[in-house]
């Protein structure tokens, strides 16, 4: 029995009795009732391990990056009508892994305000962030939330923060987005909408999956033998594939990662760079011949006869969709690693036409293609 008290004192022995600390939070019987003001810059970047994911799944809903525990347990401290302001990483807006802390926080609080930071706003802090203020309501009906998006490459100061020209959103436009995503961008949210009938989801006319991640020791400037397959190293552009670099990579189940099926790298197939250009476009291109690439690049091969390949790249690369996508998109934002995931390609709208109506962007397609084989850098801009 010692022994387990002494362990017990030396587990808690620099904890923090915060109830001890702020006996304003409990009530003449003890019991808890809550914080009036939280304010807090919790940590990030930090991807827990499988146990500890399920130990924290005990008491939070969502533990897909540590920032989203502290979101929770501001918001669960909490009393009734309090506020929580937190700054955070805007990941949480429109992240596919964040849909839970997004339910939370639509059906149990009020979001009063969000304001996604400029790049670089904090010194050695690689990560793009928002300030946000929560509160902890009676009655959680309709209301409407604040936002405001400084441009990307902008230097505020502390003075451009006290007339912020904001824009309301209201709760019931947030839960009309998909997935219950964040959307600041009206134009953005109103193209959305308009994904109808007369539209198909990539995915269900495609098949598709990344490339491979290999060990260092996995290349070679030769062929070694049959194991060993040609691997692009080059880059990657709109319409077309740059710097043809190549060399080989020993395929075999010792890959960190690669797809079930070799087929992938063979054939006629669509490739799109996971890092988006610093003009926020996709980046995507045609290829044909055997290669194996690595997991930046995305693969699409068709599995609906009624698509050409080529109507599908002219589509993935056109303004519209770079717009749609990147301002809806938090990761394709980003200053640091701007990106796109292979789930929000694959739930992009395509028009469902005919092969026929496909033809005249396919025409267009042959002559940027043309003039891209004899000069990468061609200006095509009045096909595009």
């Amino acid at each position: 029995e010692n022994v387990v008290k002494e362990k017990q004192q030396t587990l808690y022995g620099n904890a923090f009795e915060w109830r001890f600390e702020f006996p304003e939070v409990l009530d003449e019987n003890g019991d808890f009732m809550g914080f009036d003001v939280v304010v807090a810059n919790p940590p990030y970047g930090v991807k827990s391990k499988e146990k500890v994911k399920n130990f924290y799944a005990q008491f939070y809903n969502s533990s897909e990056d540590i920032y989203t525990i502290f979101m929770q347990h501001g918001l669960k401290i909490l009393s009734k009508n309090a506020d929580l302001g937190l700054i955070t990483p805007i990941t949480w807006l429109t992240g596919e892994n964040y849909l839970k802390i997004r339910e939370n926080i639509s059906t149990n609080f009020v979001l009063k305000k969000a304001i996604t930071l400029p790049y670089n706003i904090f010194k050695n802090a690689y990560i793009d962030t928002g300030i946000y203020f929560y509160q902890n309501p009676i009655i959680n009906s309709n209301y409407n939330i604040d936002t405001f998006s400084f441009p990307h490459r902008f230097k505020p100061t502390l003075k451009d923060f006290d007339n912020l020209n904001f824009e309301k959103k209201s709760l019931n436009q947030w839960k009309l987005n998909k997935g219950l995503k964040l959307i600041f961008n009206d134009l953005a949210v109103t193209l959305q909408s308009k994904e109808g009938s007369g539209f198909i989801k990539l995915f269900e006319i495609t098949k598709s999956i990344r490339g491979i991640l290999a060990n260092k020791q996995d290349y070679s400037d030769v062929k070694i033998d049959n194991t060993y397959k040609l691997f692009f190293d080059g880059d990657l552009n709109r319409y077309t594939l740059l710097f043809k670099k190549y060399k080989f990579v020993k395929y075999h189940n010792g890959l960190l990662e690669k797809p079930k099926d070799f087929a992938f790298f063979t054939g006629k197939r669509l490739l799109v760079r996971r890092i988006i250009s610093r003009k926020f476009r996709v980046m995507a291109s045609l290829a044909n011949e055997e290669f194996v690439n690595k997991k930046d690049l995305y693969i699409y091969k068709i599995t609906n006869e009624n698509f050409d390949l080529k109507f599908i790249l002219a589509i993935l690369n056109s303004n519209l969709i770079s717009f749609s996508l990147t301002k809806s998109s938090n990761s394709a934002q980003k200053n640091d690693f701007t990106q796109i995931t292979l789930t929000e390609l694959r739930n992009l709208p395509i028009p469902n036409i005919p092969l026929k109506a496909q033809k005249p962007f396919v025409k267009l397609v042959d002559k940027i293609l043309i003039a891209k084989e004899t000069d990468p850098k061609a200006d095509t801009q009045i096909w595009e």
